[in-house]
């Protein structure tokens, strides 16, 4: 039987977090709420070009593992042949770059989540993806010129409209030496890599490619060429300047306030001087001979549009700047310098057509800023891909792969809570819920709870609790549990892995006293450490569960002792967010997956004994698990499967979820299922 006895108390250790009021109304205090949506966003239908993953065959019950015992009669099997709904959620995507060419603005989403995929718009306002049979992933430039638009990247892409690319040659040209590309006075230039510190100009046009300019002292990664004159940058790590003439070999450095700028250059031709802005500020020049700080703040991203330089983004929450260009030559530009409301967003790429100004986030999408707003808009034709999904009768929350947190208010509109603590923030990395309250592992292992007060939700204060990479948070009543798995440290030494344990509390652990470390019994992965890792967890059974170094483990009073037979489960190859735990009224249900495949294990018993219902040649590649109401959903990368009492995985849903799903949560009758392009839903009915 499950003990009542209380656990020790674990003092904790309690950092004074602000106390942060986030309004889902207005734009709440200090930058803590930023709406992503104006409204609900149907995005159009992506086509991968480049090749995807294949996806597993859907499971094999033909092959199902024999199984001595009666089953679980408690589960109910469920089915559905409707259609997956369309995905909805927070707009987002993981635009690295973007680019404003006179054939359109072009952004190339490339992250760690879904395949890369290059966009097009004409204003920056709707955006299309473009087709091409190419990896795009490695763009580096778009550039467009007399109608026709490259690209350049691992080859060199061409496009007669602007929307269908195809590989192209140009005389002379590799595709991989090009650092820049550049129109000035209608004429096409590249800078291409010749050496690994040197670099040459070249134009291109109907005869060809013509070098125009040699033995660059630096790899051209920005230039300017303004009727004979020529100044280049590095623009990538070291920021001096340099002159020249084309068709000249010589070249002097200019004269700068500083002339080495860890972060790069970026050089524009303005109606007042030559333009330089960096992390160090912008400066100008009238000839490029001498340049003068115009204006101090920093400008890592900047563009000119309508008379006017945009820069940023700016501390602490991605504000975007700017200032005309009248004022930027006078005498009081510091304070002539206006803001934009703030984007939350630490990586900014700003570009413009001399109109609109359109800029690149990685995580949070892209976004437009037309002449005389005063925000930028997102504009993002994707979502962001997710990696869990919290709901309950009342709320409906999201967190972001990259730790940004979402709730759905009842226009469907999803809004951005977010969470500073001394100037920065903070990331979250697990949620749960109950009506009225959510409950967050932050990524630097707070405890951070939120409850609603009226319209608003309001911050508590945090507790900082394990180390290492949290793993799970489950809630049982009123308590609260909290795993911690170990995280490997690579460096210039041997790779470091640490981190782990057991976190419980009561009362929703609000206070750091109420929280306790039951983890007497578990296997610690260096013994003497106190950190034992716990990878998934089951409080609500009888007795609780834990999934740990050695195994699965059984509380036993105030102790864990582990299971009798687990069916031959490898546990030193697990890891955080591959091993899940859920229960139905009879049995329980332990899904795996790890470099040597997925299984999935039942125990009728409490969990002392468990039984292989499917192996890595049966089940397919597992990437997510839920039971609710005496049910079992099953994700893999062939489609969403119910469970079945004899074993018997069946897929529901005429299709497939779009992506990879990494988290599944059942709200009565409706399947939710969070994935790489967003949250997708489906009715269901039971057995």
């Amino acid at each position: 039987m499950r003990s009542e006895r209380a656990f020790s108390l674990f003092p904790g250790r309690s950092r004074a977090l602000p106390l942060l009021v986030a309004s889902l109304l207005t734009a709440g205090l200090g930058g803590c709420v930023v709406s992503d949506d104006d409204s609900p966003v149907t995005p159009p239908q992506l086509n991968v070009y480049e090749p995807a993953p294949e996806h597993d065959a859907p499971p094999s019950n033909d092959d199902a593992l024999p199984v001595d015992d009666d089953g679980d009669m408690a589960l109910r099997g469920v089915e559905s042949e409707q259609v997956w709904g369309e995905p909805q959620g927070p707009r987002g995507g993981d635009f690295a770059e973007v680019w404003a060419t006179s054939g359109g603005y072009y952004a190339l989403e490339r992250g760690a989540h879904r395949p890369a995929s290059l966009w097009r718009s004409e204003r920056g306002e709707a955006w299309s993806q473009v087709a091409t049979t190419q990896n795009v992933a490695n763009i580096r430039e778009v550039v467009a010129h007399r109608g026709v638009v490259f690209a350049f990247g691992e080859s060199t892409l061409r496009s007669q409209d602007g929307e269908t690319f195809e590989v192209a040659d140009l005389d002379g040209v590799r595709a991989s030496d090009v650092l820049a590309a550049r129109v000035f006075d209608d004429a096409l230039y590249l800078s291409l890599r010749d050496t690994a510190f040197s670099s040459r100009l070249a134009r291109i046009d109907d005869a060809g490619t013509t070098v125009v300019a040699e033995n660059l002292p630096t790899l051209a990664g920005d230039f300017i060429i303004d009727d004979q004159r020529v100044l280049i940058t590095e623009g990538s790590y070291h920021g001096g300047i340099y002159r020249g003439q084309l068709g000249s070999a010589q070249w002097t450095l200019a004269d700068t306030p500083e002339h080495a700028i860890n972060g790069g250059v970026d050089l524009h031709r303005s109606p007042v001087g030559y333009l330089a802005t960096s992390n160090h500020g912008t400066w100008r020049s009238e000839d490029g001979t001498h340049f003068e700080v115009a204006l101090h703040q920093e400008a890592p991203q900047a563009a000119i549009a309508d008379d006017s330089l945009y820069f940023g983004p700016l501390e602490p929450w991605g504000y975007v700047a700017h200032i005309t260009l009248d004022d930027l030559a006078g005498e009081r530009a510091n304070a002539s310098v206006s803001y934009l409301e703030p984007i939350e967003a630490d990586d900014l790429t700003i570009v413009s057509d001399g109109n609109s100004v359109v800029s690149a986030a990685m995580g949070a999408g892209i976004f437009l800023h037309g002449p005389g707003g005063d925000a930028m808009q997102n504009v993002s034709p994707l979502l962001r891909p997710l990696r869990d999904l919290s709901t309950n009768a009342s709320e409906r929350w999201a967190l972001s792969a990259r730790g940004a947190l979402f709730i759905e208010d009842a226009q469907g509109t999803w809004q951005h809570l977010s969470y500073e603590h001394e100037g920065r923030t903070l990331g979250f990395e697990r949620i749960a819920s109950v009506p009225g309250a959510l409950f967050t592992i932050t990524r630097d292992n707070d405890f951070v709870s939120l409850h609603a007060s009226g319209a608003r939700w309001i911050f508590d204060q945090g507790i900082a609790l394990g180390e290492g990479r949290s793993s799970a948070l489950e809630l049982v009543g009123d308590s609260i549990w909290a795993g911690f798995a170990p995280m490997t440290l690579h460096g210039d030494g041997p790779a470091v892995t640490f981190g782990g344990g057991l976190f419980v509390a009561q009362d929703f652990g609000q206070n750091a006293w109420q929280w306790s470390r039951p983890e007497h019994g578990l296997s610690d992965l260096y013994p003497g450490r106190g950190t034992p890792p716990v990878y998934a967890l089951l409080p609500d059974s009888d007795p609780a569960i834990v999934v740990g170094h050695d195994g699965i483990f059984l509380q036993d009073h105030d102790r864990w002792v582990p299971a009798r037979d687990t069916a031959g489960l490898n546990a030193a190859n697990l890891r955080a967010d591959q091993v899940w735990l859920t229960r139905t009224s009879r049995a329980i249900y332990l899904a795996t997956t790890t470099s040597e495949g997925s299984e999935l294990r039942r125990s009728l018993d409490g969990g002392d004994s468990w039984a292989l219902l499917h192996d890595r040649a049966t089940l397919g590649h597992v990437t997510a698990m839920e039971g609710a109401q005496d049910t079992v959903f099953i994700a893999t990368d062939a489609g969403v499967f119910s469970l079945f009492p004899n074993g018997e995985l069946r897929r529901i849903g005429a299709d497939a979820p779009p992506g990879r799903v990494s988290t599944l949560s059942l709200q009565e009758s409706t399947l939710f299922a969070a994935t790489n392009y967003g949250v997708v839903a489906l009715n269901v009915v039971f057995d």
